[in-house]
């Protein structure tokens, strides 16, 4: 992204950018068209985590300091960038909490 460009996002976008670079990470975040919801939920979240199960992808999108704003990375690399721990947090796999594309409510066994 150029200077410019860059100079033109929220604060809070701005602010993450520089961050991977400082740390050596070969991916700049992404400014969305469209605000991811993921992100916007978890804007305001007190805790945070890195699901285990992440860590069955090479690559995932993460959120980048502003719901539009996100950052290519392997499970690895967020859990470097971030410092966050690696948690169990999911209650079911995905085959398993997902049938037919329909995402079925949680029980617990």
């Amino acid at each position: 992204m150029s200077a410019g460009g860059l100079a033109a996002r929220p604060e809070g976008f701005r602010r993450v950018a520089a961050l991977p670079g400082e740390r050596g990470h070969p991916h700049a975040p992404v400014f969305l068209a469209v605000a991811a919801r993921a992100a916007q939920e978890a804007a305001g979240a007190p805790l945070l985590l890195i699901d285990r199960e992440l860590f069955r992808f090479d690559a995932i999108w993460a959120a980048a300091g502003h719901p539009n704003g996100v950052l290519r990375a392997s499970p690895e690399q967020l859990a470097q960038l971030s410092g966050a721990p690696v948690a169990d947090v999911v209650l079911a796999r995905w085959p398993d909490f997902v049938t037919n594309g329909v995402v079925r409510p949680a029980t617990r066994g």
